[in-house]
């Protein structure tokens, strides 16, 4: 999965941020007349299981992207809840 790069570096840190700035993005821009939510829920999950961490949906995720679609959560604060409920794969 190609990922921008500024001077060669990645623009958020990996998996997290990246995770967070996917469903940050979806949720906050509204572009779906339904399901903003739960496209940028699956969109971040499924970056996660792609780069080998568990992390499964639940009441936190919910709770998290309705704070974003309500302005009181910022992506940088949404990487937090991915990185505490996720898992790394082993092998």
């Amino acid at each position: 999965m190609p990922q921008q790069t500024f001077g060669g570096e990645f623009l958020h840190e990996f998996p997290f941020e990246m995770a967070a700035v996917y469903a940050f993005h979806i949720a906050e821009s509204q572009a779906f007349v339904d399901g903003n939510k739960r496209t940028g829920a699956t969109a971040a999950l499924v970056f996660l299981d792609l780069n080998g961490w568990d992390c499964r949906a639940g009441l936190w995720l919910s709770e998290a992207l309705f704070q974003v679609a309500s302005g009181r959560l910022n992506k940088n604060g949404l990487a937090a809840p991915f990185e505490k409920q996720a898992r790394k794969r082993n092998g």
